[in-house]
């Protein structure tokens, strides 16, 4: 969303188990533009279903933006 509010993002782990944070390597790929606009990504918490992520934008994000985050767990 173009907003600077901090936002969650939840992805879905699908284990039968709640990993443990420790297990959980993630990497986030810009590819907007050489300078960002992100102020911040980090992992907030696992819980039994999700994944989830806190970020926030310095400035209104351009819908261009195209960032993917890649999450690899075990």
């Amino acid at each position: 969303d173009a907003t600077t509010d901090q936002q969650t993002l939840s992805l879905p782990h699908k284990f039968l188990y709640t990993p443990r944070a420790e297990e959980v390597q993630w990497s986030l790929e810009d590819r907007a533009t050489v300078a960002t606009n992100l102020e911040y990504f980090y992992l907030s918490s696992i819980d039994n279903n999700n994944v989830n992520f806190v970020y926030k934008y310095k400035e209104a994000a351009n819908p261009a933006a195209n960032h993917r985050v890649s999450i690899r767990i075990g």
